[in-house]
């Protein structure tokens, strides 16, 4: 009997078909010029997103939405800046543990963490809300 051997899922927690929506969405915001699903569209473990330039207030060169979901509804969504040698992050968070803790790590260096109280955990709805956290750093109206 001839098997083909089967490839072990590098995270098989990673939700790739919620992440598939949230590229989509992610690419229809203003505050996004594009989504980019990571490592490639057919077996994503996240998204990598650029800001439009625009859309944020740091003086930094590039700006970097990084966002991976769980198949448990836990999330990791991280914006990081950078320009030469400094660097800007903040983070926010769902665990799995007993209380599934979301929480917010501050920036500039993400080390300070506070507790993040949200109406909907729905995808959309946290995506939503970071976006709507992006923009309070908005240099020019619209």
């Amino acid at each position: 009997m001839n098997r083909t051997p089967t490839i072990p899922d590098p995270d098989p927690l990673v939700d790739r078909e919620t992440l598939r929506m949230l590229a989509q969405y992610l690419s229809d915001s203003p505050v996004i010029d594009q989504a980019t699903l990571y490592p490639d569209p057919y077996e994503p473990r996240d998204i990598r997103a650029e800001l439009n330039e625009n859309s944020i207030s740091l003086p930094f060169d590039s700006h970097q939405l990084v966002v991976r979901w769980f198949i448990d509804n836990n999330f990791q969504i991280r914006l990081s800046s950078t320009e030469s040698d400094t660097d800007w992050q903040c983070q926010w968070h769902r665990h799995p543990s007993s209380d599934q803790w979301t929480h917010f790590h501050c920036p500039p260096a993400g080390e300070r963490v506070e507790h993040l109280s949200l109406e909907s955990t729905h995808p959309i709805d946290v995506v939503s809300t970071v976006l709507s956290a992006i923009k309070q750093y908005r240099l020019k109206e619209d």
